[in-house]
């Protein structure tokens, strides 16, 4: 999962974002950026008060039923090249 500082518990944002641990201010490209900060506490709510909740990337699987690709289709003729010989 990658870490942002606008789902973690210790960001605070109003007029500044500001980060309790660190005790620093941040800009607010620094808190939509991803990071790997050790202090990183996860929360689902946004700092920033969007009122987005976190949402995890779904990600597709490959559909591969039904079809075919070329090299097994290649494969496929020289079984049927050697069979006619």
């Amino acid at each position: 999962m990658r870490q942002y500082c606008r789902y973690c518990a210790f960001m605070i944002c109003g007029d500044t974002c500001f980060c309790q641990q660190k005790r620093k201010e941040m800009t607010e490209k620094q808190v939509v950026a991803s990071n790997n900060c050790k202090l990183f506490e996860f929360t689902p709510e946004d700092a920033l008060g969007t009122g987005h909740k976190y949402t995890p990337r779904v990600y597709r699987k490959k559909q591969t039923s039904g079809q075919i690709s070329m090299f097994d289709y290649m494969r496929e003729e020289r079984k049927n090249d050697h069979h006619r010989i």
